[in-house]
């Protein structure tokens, strides 16, 4: 009952559309439109045919609607000529193998209409990778080197001096040892000079003075 409740809206509303002369879009979208070079072509025949054009648009727009609202009263007309013989066949007593039948009988005649339509629907599984890019093809040798390259990180991952950290790109990470991490980070202060402030040696008075000077200069030079 609710499609055909949606088919008689929809013969409702195609038929409304006709009276009041609001097409649908796909109708209405259409329209034959075209420049004359009116440096060629009379002014007086220029617009004869202008108004031809419109003309076609017209009739166009008018045999479409025209199909379009025949379309929508057969599908009406067939759904309600269906749901008339199933009416018909319940019997008129209240008798539950009857009405059991007509059950069937309804449920038969979806069911064949269904599998008229899957003759024409192309049926994919699920499993099927569908992509428009080629898909790289793994190797047997591929597929052994990766296994083992899983395993290699799976027992590196097991180790106590083992650290994994985030690098300067969000979406790399880097894995080493911690006295590997502990050398660079040695090495980086020794060539830098950096933290001297917590030892003996303060740079800051030194880093000062070299700005101050700097910075005249600059304005100088300008």
């Amino acid at each position: 009952m609710k499609l055909w409740l949606t088919k008689s809206k929809n013969l409702q509303i195609a038929t409304k559309r006709v009276e009041y002369d609001l097409p649908p879009k796909f109708i209405g979208n259409t329209q034959l439109a075209f420049k004359i070079d009116e440096s060629i072509v009379s002014q007086e025949e220029a617009p004869s045919l202008y108004d031809q054009m419109r003309q076609v648009t017209k009739d166009y727009r008018l045999c479409a609607m025209t199909l379009y609202v025949q379309t929508c009263t057969r599908e009406y007309e067939l759904l309600t000529n269906e749901i008339k013989q199933i009416v018909e066949g319940i019997p008129q007593e209240n008798d539950d193998e009857g009405g059991h039948a007509v059950f069937l009988h309804y449920n038969g005649l979806r069911s064949r209409e269904q599998q008229q339509q899957r003759q024409y629907v192309l049926d994919i599984p699920n499993n099927m990778i569908i992509s428009s890019q080629p898909q790289p093809i793994r190797s047997s040798k591929t597929k052994r080197n990766y296994d083992r390259s899983v395993k290699r990180l799976k027992h590196k991952f097991r180790l106590a001096n083992i650290v994994l950290r985030k690098t300067d790109k969000s979406k790399v990470l880097h894995l080493g040892k911690i006295d590997d991490y502990d050398k660079k980070s040695n090495d980086y202060m020794v060539k830098t000079q950096a933290y001297q402030c917590l030892g003996t040696q303060d740079p800051l008075p030194d880093l000062i003075q070299r700005t101050n000077k700097y910075l005249p200069d600059l304005r100088l030079a300008k």
